[in-house]
């Protein structure tokens, strides 16, 4: 059994709530590693592993699936993961989550 945490979107505005760490890059889904490393206190642990090892953590549950299939690695860009994965079925958002144990 995979043991997984659903990760938050930001509020309506980053001064509302600034989530864990989730941003569009177009229409690709990022994983800010500034915010979701404050959230969490947990990246200091992969200093020596690769971002692709580390990336493989993410996970995508698509609107009209009831499973979770690893989200796909596109790039590192400054501070952000980016993945080939959308972040819209249509007009749904997709869920996203973590097999990283959180503080």
């Amino acid at each position: 059994m995979l043991s997984v945490y659903e990760l938050k979107w930001a509020g309506p505005t980053i001064l509302d709530d600034i989530g864990d760490g989730l941003s569009h890059n177009y229409s690709s889904i990022a994983i800010h590693l500034p915010i979701f490393k404050k959230n969490f206190q947990i990246v200091e642990n992969f200093k020596e592993t690769k971002i692709e090892t580390f990336a493989e953590n993410f996970y995508i549950k698509y609107v009209e699936n009831n499973y979770l299939e690893r989200m796909n690695f596109n790039y590192f860009d400054l501070c952000d993961l980016v993945f080939y994965n959308k972040i819209y079925t249509g007009s749904y958002k997709n869920k996203f989550y973590t097999t990283l144990e959180l503080n």
